[in-house]
């Protein structure tokens, strides 16, 4: 957009065009239990990077995934949550940019990616009372 309200029709650096997100949640009738997974997908990134141009990023798409479980089924004191994120280990990165080292005489720069983390698990504990 620009300052007027008109859109240019250019994309803004760094901000995908296209950005989704689904979800779903399944919650045992017991309420003992439950489970969630969500699906992320970012489009096409373009960046402006220094010694090097419009460079284009992003255009993935992410799994997670997510449960939930009581210990102790009366007094629902004791309770466990598993994430997973990045299910199926995707790479990509988040940002683009260029530096020049200290060290370097003539200047030369080098391009760097910022890369999101791997996949990973999280285990919680939490007890209640």
């Amino acid at each position: 957009m620009t300052r007027s309200g008109t859109r240019s029709g250019e994309q803004i650096q760094d901000r995908p065009r296209h950005n989704y997100k689904l979800g779903a949640r399944y919650q045992a009738p017991s309420g003992l239990w439950g489970m969630n997974m969500a699906a992320k997908y970012v489009g096409d990134k373009q960046s402006n990077v220094s010694g090097f141009g419009t460079l284009n990023y992003g255009n993935y798409t992410v799994f997670d995934l997510g449960a939930h479980f009581y210990l102790d089924s009366q007094a629902r004191n004791h309770r466990v949550n598993v994430r997973l994120e990045n299910l199926f280990d995707e790479e990509y990165a988040t940002r683009v940019g260029s530096s020049v080292l200290e060290t370097s005489d003539s200047g030369e720069r080098f391009r760097w990616s910022r890369l999101a983390p791997l996949r990973t698990l999280y285990v919680n504990y939490t007890y209640q009372f």
